[in-house]
């Protein structure tokens, strides 16, 4: 199979979904996990687990999908459906985010809210990520930006990445940002 994304659950075991369904790894080889699901779940693009360990996915027909049981329950539809592929995280205040192509959405307590273009972000976002102060970045094709409460604030030219184009972003133990470029790897200090 060929992953899509990456992520783990709340133990460290690590998870990926790709076009034939939702796998984790056990034992040193990835097992697929079943779940039934709608007729028209295909192919899933991206997952995440809240803080509670319940595992969200999102589908390129069904959209953003919630763990049950043996289950996945649909929860939110897809937005865009030209271009439906979605990056979705879990923040620590068990919020889910959607990074569809021209929007982020925050699904949060059942409740949808949706930050077009127009409230700041600069352009499809590649990547989420919520540093240890709990702020929420998205790092799209215009730049880096932080989400401040009503949408997003792009950091200025004088601060953004070489290239512009971010591929994921992670924090170490010391604060210190580490964030893959199309040109190779950027530490930030923190």
């Amino acid at each position: 199979f060929s992953p899509l994304s990456w992520f783990e659950d709340r133990s460290g075991r690590a998870w990926t979904v790709s076009d034939s369904g939702i796998h984790r790894l056990d034992g040193g080889r990835f097992e697929r996990v079943r779940f039934r699901a709608p007729d028209n779940v295909q192919r899933f693009t991206d997952g995440t687990f809240d803080r509670t360990g319940t595992l969200w996915v999102y589908s390129d027909r069904e959209g953003l999908l919630r763990a049950s049981g043996d289950s996945l329950v649909p929860m939110v539809a897809v937005h865009d459906s030209a271009s439906p592929h979605a990056r979705v995280m879990s923040d620590t205040k068990g919020r889910i985010w959607l990074a569809e192509s021209h929007s982020v959405a925050v699904y949060d307590a059942g409740r949808l809210t949706r930050y077009e273009a127009r409230d700041g972000w600069p352009g499809r976002v590649q990547v989420l990520f919520e540093d240890r102060a709990g702020n929420v970045w998205g790092a799209a094709t215009g730049g880096l930006c932080k989400f401040d409460g009503s949408g997003c604030r792009v950091l200025p030219r004088r601060q953004e990445l070489p290239g512009r184009l971010t591929l994921g972003v992670a924090e170490d133990a010391d604060g210190a940002w580490w964030v893959a470029i199309r040109n190779g790897v950027v530490r930030l200090p923190p």
